[in-house]
């Protein structure tokens, strides 16, 4: 087994796993579900930042941070300790061609690579289905294993011919909102319905839609509320275009964390995402979580667990209209919503664990060769910096990158 110098100084006999994701201080679903899962993950498994660095917005950096990433990765891999390697593309341009990269280093600097597409851009992958199958399938072939959010997304990897199994995971919900979730929820007075949307303030989010169908339901209701919030490239044409057309009781927040997010989802009695494609928004199960009724579309890993009318309403896609028809039976049924959120709630709690995802990767990088040390102590115990070589016990240990361009 090859050695690696732990945080401590010492050699620790150890074979790595060297994990490629965003920065985990970025906002979105894949910084998420790995900030739910490091408390969780076994020493020996370290973070190697790809992409965009908090702060930095200009898009004429994006190919020299490539280049540069590639470089200290290929750096990085010369430690004999790294046996296994993580990547977590989504199925869009910019992040294949990213990951497509890191890919072929590391299969030529003799690596095992687990490759779990997260994301998922249907444009992108009719592109590939019409331009580029052969390619495609002969690049990503290579890893040793591939990991998707849905059956939907395992199917078509396989009609694409990707000669490698395909497992499909569950995503998460973070210990921080498990521990916030609580079963009393405020009194609400004169039947008030306040419908939350929260997640990027994006177009394909069905922001749009959202807002339509909410002056739809004020036409018939006097008691309705919406609260959007989320940072997002749209965020401050949604603010623009609540303020020019006077639409009353309808907020516009930003990012919301901690206590402000799940007092958010607390005071809601809805939440909605009429997406027009997802991975697995780890919003709608935070909602869940949080005892609310759902309201969303059936794309995704949300078509495999789902349940219609049990859980909410699953939309065929994101129509204003039939958002607010949804929107509509469920204000008028405070009885069915409670019945829907306590459901909500135990099945979230029951099947969205953090620490059962990182024993199912922890399998997997096991059988690509993995072999953890329980008396490697892999780091030493403290705070974690963002971007230090070190990092506290039980943590993935963050590698330099690029040191936040």
């Amino acid at each position: 087994m090859a050695s690696v110098r732990s945080a401590a100084g010492r050699y620790d006999r150890i074979a790595r796993v060297l994990l490629c994701a965003v920065d985990p201080e970025h906002q979105g679903g894949v910084a998420e579900y790995y900030r739910a899962l490091r408390p969780h993950f076994s020493a020996g498994i370290d973070w190697f930042i790809v992409g965009s660095r908090p702060g930095q917005r200009s898009r004429l950096s994006a190919p020299l941070r490539v280049l540069r990433d590639t470089v200290r990765f290929a750096q990085t891999l010369r430690d004999p300790a790294y046996a296994v390697v993580h990547l977590n593309p989504s199925l869009n341009a910019r992040a294949v061609s990213r990951d497509a990269l890191l890919l072929l280093v590391a299969k030529t600097m003799g690596r095992k690579v687990l490759v779990f597409f997260h994301g998922w851009d249907a444009r992108f992958h009719a592109l590939v289905w019409r331009r580029i199958p052969g390619p495609f399938r002969r690049l990503f072939s290579r890893a040793d294993a591939v990991v998707v959010l849905s059956e939907e997304f395992r199917c078509a990897l396989e009609s694409l011919g990707l000669r490698k199994p395909v497992a499909v995971e569950k995503t998460v919900v973070g210990d921080e909102m498990l521990a916030m979730a609580r079963d009393e929820r405020p009194k609400k007075q004169n039947g008030e319905f306040r419908i939350l949307f929260l997640s990027r303030v994006e177009r394909y989010k069905g922001v749009y839609e959202t807002l339509e169908a909410f002056q739809s339901l004020q036409d018939r209701h006097s008691n309705v509320s919406l609260c959007i919030a989320g940072a997002g490239s749209e965020l401050e044409e949604v603010k623009r275009w609540v303020a020019s057309r006077r639409i009353k009781d309808a907020r516009v927040t930003g990012h919301l964390a901690g206590k402000e997010k799940s007092d958010a989802f607390r005071e809601a009695d809805v939440y909605v995402l009429p997406t027009y494609g997802e991975g697995m928004p780890i919003s709608v199960l935070e909602a869940m979580v949080m005892g609310l009724p759902v309201v969303t579309c059936r794309t995704g890993g949300l078509k495999d667990f789902f349940l219609n009318k049990r859980m909410g309403v699953l939309l065929e896609g994101p129509s204003a209209p039939a958002l607010a028809e949804a929107l509509e039976l469920l204000a008028s049924d405070p009885e069915a919503r409670r019945r829907m959120g306590e459901f909500n709630r135990e099945y979230a709690r029951n099947q969205f664990s953090p620490g059962a995802a990182v024993q199912r990767l922890e399998a997997l990088y096991r059988g690509l060769g993995w072999q953890p040390d329980s008396d490697a102590a892999g780091a030493v115990s403290g705070s974690q910096p963002t971007y230090a070589a070190q990092g506290s016990v039980g943590l993935p240990r963050p590698v330099r990158s690029g040191g936040g361009e």
